[in-house]
């Protein structure tokens, strides 16, 4: 995984709770409203469990991509959906 780094601990930080969410919610099933059920279950079987850490920001940005992709879930060009 590549991830941008800046001279700002706490962007970088958001930007890797952003990009693991985001692989996450792909392994999930890669479709919008991924349950919050499935999303736990894989960052469980990934270490990642309510006691670790980064589960509140991991959490936090999984819920922020799943908020903007209910907001915006076709791409009115292609008239597709879109995917994490």
């Amino acid at each position: 995984m590549n991830i941008l780094k800046t001279n700002i601990p706490e962007i970088d930080q958001e930007n890797e709770y952003l990009f693991k969410a985001a692989q996450y919610l792909e392994i999930a099933g890669n479709h919008p409203n991924v349950t919050a059920s499935e999303l736990y279950e894989v960052m469980a079987d990934n270490n990642i469990d309510m006691t670790h850490e980064d589960f509140p920001g991991i959490a936090t940005a999984a819920i922020a991509i799943e908020t903007m992709l209910t907001l915006h879930m076709i791409d009115e060009e292609k008239k597709t959906e879109t995917i994490h």
